[in-house]
């Protein structure tokens, strides 16, 4: 379009200088010859002024689509396409429009019904957890009465109620999971690092203990502010700590590790991987998933490493 506009200029000026050249030579000529070539000089000067003007409207009018479009491209539904007069570009225009009309309606459908989806699911998951927390306390009665006295039946029951357990777990893994978007109606909030993460990791070591764990810790801070959201913070704790519980060793320490950088602050957990005898934990997975949402949710990072036994769970906290 800018070559469009510079020929068309140059032609402008060369129509200029004719102009100029038959107004030095008309002495020479007669009137209707001079009348006639500053007729026709005029009228190129005015047909390349009326050219370049629509030329100029024309590649504005495509500048603001092509602005347009761009913020389509980049997810901006709400930008309308600017629609200008009813030739082909303005055809166009208006079929980029419905097409974003489009987009933006079933966008809105799949946002309602996985909503109604996660809803469903949450409301499943929270009918099912009240029985079973009853079988599992009368599964607790039977092995009580069945203590000592009936070996064979008393192994049946505990194996039932590991099942139960198991089971519950489960459902509430996926009701937590189902229930995540409800962690951020409140927005992120900037605080210090040190000042927040030192007691969840503080909590988390004394938790680790209880459950006879050795731990280390390795934590250096700065003065740094990270991004987070206190509710989903301490859920993606609860999550880590559990994770270390089933399946880490207690025979080596839990290494806790926290730095600052200068493009984020990272928390890593390391622990040595148990050797199971029996039938290893099973795993769906939803804890991990639940982490890395959450992290993202708050602008940061969640992977694991996994070498020689030793498995690592790493948070990297973005800089407010």
């Amino acid at each position: 379009m800018k070559k469009l506009s510079v020929i068309m200029l140059l032609a402008l000026a060369a129509a200029v200088g004719f102009f100029f050249v038959i107004y030095n030579v008309s002495e020479s000529l007669g009137l209707y010859s001079r009348a006639v070539a500053f007729g026709a000089s005029a009228g190129t000067i005015l047909f390349f002024v009326i050219l370049i003007a629509g030329i100029k409207r024309g590649t504005d009018y495509i500048r603001i689509l092509n602005e347009e479009i761009h913020a389509l491209e980049g997810g901006d539904l709400s930008r309308e396409i600017t629609i200008r007069g009813n030739d082909e570009l303005a055809m166009l225009a208006e079929s980029i429009d419905e097409f974003r009309k489009s987009m933006k309606d079933q966008l809105a459908t799949i946002e309602q019904l996985e909503k109604n989806n996660r809803l469903m699911t949450a409301e499943i998951a929270h009918d099912l957890r009240t029985p079973l927390t009853s079988l599992i306390m009368y599964l607790d009665f039977a092995l009580g009465e069945l203590e000592g006295k009936e070996p064979q039946a008393s192994m049946y029951m505990t194996k039932a109620r590991e099942r139960s357990v198991r089971l519950k777990v489960l459902i509430d893994e996926n009701f937590n999971y189902s229930t995540l978007p409800d962690f951020f109606v409140i927005k992120k909030q900037a605080v210090q690092a040190y000042a927040v993460l030192s007691t969840y990791l503080r909590d988390l070591m004394n938790y680790l203990e209880a459950e006879g764990f050795l731990v280390r810790v390795d934590v250096i801070y700065g003065h740094r502010s990270i991004l987070i959201q206190r509710d989903a913070l301490e859920r993606v704790f609860a999550n880590l700590a559990s994770n270390v519980t089933k399946y880490a060793t207690k025979d080596e320490e839990v290494l806790l590790f926290a730095r600052e950088t200068e493009s984020h602050v990272e928390v890593r957990i390391t622990n040595r991987v148990r050797v199971f005898e029996g039938e290893k934990p099973e795993s769906t997975g939803f804890g991990e998933r639940i982490v890395k949402r959450l992290m993202e949710e708050m602008d940061g990072e969640y992977h694991t490493e996994e070498s020689d036994g030793e498995y690592t769970m790493i948070l990297r906290f973005a800089i407010a």
